[in-house]
Parts: structure tokens; sequence; C-alpha cells
């Protein structure tokens, strides 16, 4: 169904991920320590881990040849980083271990080079689920290419007036709890189980605890995050 809020441009835009190498940096070595301090369980190496690596992962997110046209966009930035933290923090940090495995093997390994190919994976599939991907990996156009896929290219409509009585605004808890049942792969697991848990009215301390993010602050930023991918889900189908 053709959405009444937004108009398919004809072209598409071509997406490929290409390698990013890590840019050196005076935290390397303090993050092997909590690296290492966390694959053993250490509880605050891991949270100063996560405030450390948040805003490098964002920094690399933020290149348009990671996240292609989605890199502008707060919510599927902050959708790959949450993703790298949670299967970081896996089955007892079992990545971690992994890593320093891997990093005895070949002493030049950092983690930073080695959690960015984590992260780029996870940008993939990231990207792969948009609603406005198109997967082209089977296509003869991709044959001739090399392109995987491509983003639909949208613009708004620019008077609202025209829509009036259209929207169905998020606004409030019992809003989304609505919605969220017909929201299946709109939002990534951590948003929806953050967005669940906030239309539940847990507070922001016990979401963070559930998902295993920093601070409430985190779990504020992933809720707002999950409702705006929503409210763009629901002006598009409607």
């Amino acid at each position: 169904m053709m959405s009444t809020l937004a108009l398919p441009l004809v072209a598409l835009r071509s997406h490929s991920v290409r390698t990013f190498v890590a840019e050196p940096s005076a935290d390397d070595d303090e993050i092997e320590r909590l690296v290492l301090a966390a694959s053993s369980g250490d509880a605050n190496a891991w949270h100063e881990l996560w405030r450390r690596l948040s805003p490098r992962l964002t920094a690399v997110l933020r290149k348009p040849h990671v996240l292609g046209a989605l890199h502008k966009r707060e919510d599927p930035v902050q959708d790959v980083v949450v993703a790298v933290m949670a299967k970081l923090r896996d089955e007892e940090f079992r990545r971690l271990r992994v890593y320093l495995e891997a990093r005895r093997g070949d002493p030049e390994l950092t983690f930073m080079r080695w959690v960015i190919v984590v992260a780029k994976r996870v940008a993939i599939d990231r990207v792969r689920a948009d609603p406005d991907y198109v997967d082209q990996r089977r296509s003869a156009a991709a044959a001739e290419t090399g392109s995987g896929g491509a983003f639909i290219e949208t613009r708004e409509l620019p008077d609202e007036a025209l829509l009036a009585g259209t929207r169905l605004p998020i606004t409030n808890r019992v809003t989304a709890r609505q919605i969220l049942r017909y929201a299946e792969g709109v939002l990534s697991g951590p948003q929806r189980r953050a967005v669940e848990m906030w239309a539940e009215q847990a507070s922001s301390e016990d979401i963070a605890r559930e998902l295993g993010l920093e601070d409430g602050a985190e779990a504020d930023r992933l809720v707002r995050a999950g409702v705006e991918r929503l409210r763009r889900k629901f002006r598009k189908e409607i």
C-alpha cells in the first residue's frame, strides 16, 4: 500500500559497506585493560568500557559508507551500538574472551580493530532490516553492478494540514502498548524490549538493568529512538 506521507522517488540509491580502519587513540591501552577486566565479570569495568566505546563506535557508524542512508539518523546508529554491546555482554562476555584468545595468537590485533569488524557486521544486518532498503543480492542488477542493495529515497508531503485526521501519533504509553502488537520486524530486539518495558511503566533504571545498558539515560535514549521509529513506520502505512 502506497504511503500517504512519503512519496517514493524513481531512483534507488545503492549501498555497500566498505572496510573501516580504526584510528589509534590514547584510549586504546585503557580499553584493552577494561576488556580484560570485563571478560572476568567486573561490572565496573564493563560500564566503563561501554562509556568509552560508545562514542567511538558512534563515530564509525556516522560514516556514510558504513550505514549508508541511515548514517545521519540517530536511531539506526544507536541500534547498532546497543546491539554490539549486547553481543559483547552475551553469554557472560564470551566474545570478549574470544577476542583475548585471538590476540594471544596475533599480538598486533587491537580491540578497536576487532570490535569494528563486529560493528560492521551488525550494521549490515541493520541496513538490510530497514523498511526502506531493497535487498538486491539475487537480482540481475546486482550481478552487473556488484551492489548488494539500495535505499528507496522518499520525501514527506509538505502540507500536513492536507492530511488532518490520518496520522496515528504516539503520545503516551497506552498508544505505545496498542501499536507494539503491530510492530514486529520494525524495532530491533533491544529497542522493542525497551519500549515494551516503558509502556508497562518500568523505570529507566529497570530498563537499563534488564538490557545491560550503562545507565537510565542510555535507556531513555533507546526508548526515544524506538518510539520515533514507530512513528515513522505508522506515518508510512496509514
